[in-house]
C-alpha cells in the first residue's frame, strides 16, 4: 500500500472515531458548555 492510501485510510479511521464520539455526546440529555462547544466545533468543520 503506498502512503497516500495509508493517509487516507488513517484520516478515515479519525473521522470514524469523531462521528462515533459525536453521536455519544449528541445522545446525553444535559449537556454542558464544553460540550455544546464540542458539539458546534465537530458540526462547523
Amino acid at each position: 500500500m503506498d502512503e497516500l492510501t495509508e493517509q487516507i485510510l488513517a484520516e478515515k479511521e479519525n473521522v470514524d472515531i469523531a462521528l462515533q464520539n459525536l453521536e455519544i455526546a449528541m445522545a446525553r440529555t444535559e449537556k454542558t458548555v464544553i460540550e455544546l462547544a464540542a458539539i458546534a466545533t465537530f458540526l462547523h468543520k
